[in-house]
């Protein structure tokens, strides 16, 4: 039996407070179920008087093993635990950005980077069948922290943006960043059925450039019309994080602003469901005063999506401040 120690990121705490450990060790459960050696008794322990996250598995892991360990959201170190003693791991990223890509981009209302990985590592380890590199759509992607932190994995990003300013805001960035850091890349700006399209490619390499590049693409349009953006069928993960009605409302078919994501989902959800594969995983999150959970669950079955109930699924919901009761729900396209 080998136990396995992950010490947390840094900004864990500073982020979710006590929300943190519920959050991470959903992750970890789902991941230790997936390692090459399934593990078992996920937990939380101190060591030394420092908070760490724990796993038993029956042997030691193999490479395939600490990549997927690596890739947690709050991983910051690893450790086999001899007895009183923490023999380091190798941590194998395999990161094509930085934290910075998503991380140096400052503007008001901005989902925490920490949260959105969390997600997308929720995500891909609640698909039945995984492939790199993933394809990533966000259906209200904002000023891009979904899109870059896909990015930041190695993942086709793609996010569909209502107002211009943002969407603009976004592509302007991820330009100015692939300049800066001397990447190889290629813009093509284009209209989508008349919506403004910024479409990245990019590589280390001018040969990557040419065979197998990275793509992040922004359209600033209407999140009911993705399909005819991006296609049907093309995605793996359909990530959002809904307006939560404090800073930012939600918007549906020209609709005045409301607090609640109802109208939004009403209109939306039939064209994400088209845009994933079968099989494929809706994760979103969402200000769960605004709209009960209950409501969710019943607004995503009869959309065509399968909630996951699990035990690592249930009770996320966390306080991010005293107007925002932020929960999180997962479902595969059925």
């Amino acid at each position: 039996m080998t136990t396995v120690v992950i010490l947390p990121h840094p900004g864990e705490n500073a982020v979710f407070f006590e929300a943190a450990r519920k959050l991470f060790l959903s992750e970890l459960s789902l991941c230790a179920a997936r390692l090459d050696a399934p593990g078992e008794n996920v937990r939380e322990c101190m060591l030394g008087g420092v908070k760490y996250y724990a796993v038993d598995m029956p042997r030691a892991p193999l490479e395939a093993d600490l990549l997927c360990l690596s890739r947690l959201s709050g991983a910051y170190a690893l450790y086999c635990l001899e007895g009183e003693l923490l023999r380091p791991l190798p941590l194998l990223r395999r990161r094509a950005f930085g934290e910075d890509l998503s991380a140096i981009l400052k503007y008001s209302g901005k989902t925490n980077a920490l949260f959105t990985r969390w997600m997308l590592q929720m995500a891909a380890l609640s698909l039945r069948e995984e492939s790199e590199p993933l394809r990533v759509l966000d259906p209200v992607a904002g000023r891009g922290t979904t899109l870059f932190e896909a990015a930041m994995l190695g993942w086709e990003a793609a996010g569909v943006e209502l107002l211009r300013v943002p969407a603009h805001d976004t592509a302007v960035y991820f330009r100015k960043y692939l300049q800066q850091e001397r990447w190889k890349h290629t813009l093509r700006e284009e209209k989508r059925f008349g919506a403004p399209t910024w479409d990245f490619r990019f590589a280390r390499e001018k040969e990557a450039l040419a065979q197998r590049p990275g793509r992040l693409t922004v359209v600033c349009g209407d999140s009911a019309q993705a399909p005819r953006y991006f296609g049907k069928g093309r995605f793996d993960i359909v990530l959002g994080d809904l307006p939560y009605g404090v800073q930012h409302g939600s918007v549906a078919g020209g609709a005045a602003r409301e607090r609640t994501p109802r109208a939004l989902l009403g209109a939306c959800l039939p064209a994400w469901r088209e845009c994933l594969r079968p099989g494929g995983v809706l994760a979103l999150s969402w200000n769960a005063p605004t709209l009960a959970r209950e409501a969710m669950e019943a607004l995503l079955r009869g959309a065509g999506f399968s909630p996951l109930d699990s035990p690592p699924y249930r009770d996320l919901a966390h306080r991010v401040d005293a107007s925002i009761l932020r929960d999180a729900v997962f479902c595969v396209r059925a």
